[in-house]
């Protein structure tokens, strides 16, 4: 028979197991609400993939033309139950956000725009402006434009998992990005039958109607949605350029081809040089601290004509901006644009930490 004492003993005992299994639960159940918070990128995440789920279903809104878009808000994607409310899903406070969509070629691209008290989401293009430059390596500004300069600049960018670089933002802000390097792979400008020459398989210097444009097409067609969902519809400068013109300005402009992707310019390739010899487009000099001297390390095609004939176009040769027969097979690097308003996730620009989008 239990005395007193032993029974006071298992009394205590049993409260003491008895609040060691509230604090258990108490703990369990604190975990469980602490592990249903996501991190903030997880939240862009969760925010895009119900957007996705909500165009699924409301296809008639999504844009119908190629560059239109169409904006949403959190608040339709939570009382359409495609999303939970903010309290449940973040331990920020006060959050909303906006979406954009845009059709790009027939691919969606979803931007979140998200607002909380302690946290709020950026533009690519907003980060790269805070590292503008006026010596040295960098992002220089230029008359509402943008580019790097130099041979060793953190222009880096990760993007359906390859890596591209920066090259520059125009005044509406669309980032024009390289591939980080070339094809081994070469091409004629073109091999159509030249009138002026009286030649078969010559070639014509007009890019709009190139063999290389078909080229670099095929090329895009074959990219991976992820990837072609961000390249959007640009003007490319196509005028030709006169044999003995070495100005550092972009007369190619006064001309454009409208297409998705393209190729680089003499005077892009040329103001990059950080040499103070660099003067002229035509100058060697610019080879010198330029960053592309290390992607363009053989021969590639620009998308420029000559214009004192109709069957030369100006290449990257080995540093030098020389002209080539159109009907010389070169390698070909393809350039593209993306929108600034991209939402940034991580990165500095080094090789080691590229800029990530989404």
């Amino acid at each position: 028979m239990l005395t007193e004492e032993n029974k006071k003993m298992f009394k205590m005992f049993g409260m003491l197991i008895g609040g060691l299994v509230v604090i258990l639960v108490l703990f369990f159940i604190i975990i469980a609400i602490m592990g249903s918070k996501v991190s903030n990128d997880k939240l862009v995440n969760l925010i895009e993939r119900a957007t996705v789920r909500y165009y699924n279903d409301h296809s008639e809104e999504l844009p119908k033309n190629d560059g239109e878009s169409v904006r949403i808000t959190s608040e339709t994607l939570i009382s359409n139950k495609y999303m939970k409310s903010f309290d449940k899903s973040t331990r920020n406070t006060g959050c909303s956000a906006e979406i954009k969509t845009t059709n790009n070629n027939g691919q969606y691209l979803h931007i979140v725009s998200l607002d909380c008290s302690e946290y709020k989401t950026r533009e690519i293009i907003d980060v790269l402006k805070e590292n503008v430059v006026t010596s040295g390596n960098g992002l220089y500004a230029s008359n509402g434009t943008y580019y790097y300069r130099g041979e060793y600049v953190n222009n880096y960018i990760k993007l359906a998992d390859k890596i591209y670089r920066i090259v520059s933002i125009d005044s509406n802000n669309n980032i024009k990005l390289v591939e980080s390097t070339t094809s081994n792979v070469t091409y004629p400008f073109d091999n159509r039958y030249n009138v002026e020459r009286k030649q078969d398989s010559l070639g014509i210097n007009d890019y709009a109607k190139s063999r290389i444009k078909e080229t670099i097409d095929e090329a895009y067609e074959k990219y991976d949605d992820s990837l072609k969902k961000y390249i959007i519809n640009y003007d490319w400068c196509t005028a030709k350029r006169g044999l003995e013109d070495g100005s550092m300005s972009l007369n190619e402009c006064s001309s454009t081809v409208k297409d998705y992707v393209g190729l680089i310019t003499p005077i892009e390739y040329a103001r990059v040089s950080l040499d103070s010899n660099c003067k002229s487009v035509l100058d060697g000099a610019c080879a010198n601290y330029n960053y592309f001297y290390n992607i363009y390390e053989y021969t590639v095609w620009t998308l420029t004509g000559v214009a004192e004939n109709t069957y030369q176009a100006f290449t990257i040769s080995y540093g030098y901006v020389e002209e080539k027969r159109t009907n010389n097979t070169v390698r070909a690097s393809i350039m593209f644009n993306i929108s600034g308003e991209n939402t940034y996730i991580s990165g500095d620009g080094t090789e080691a930490k590229p800029y990530i989008i989404k």
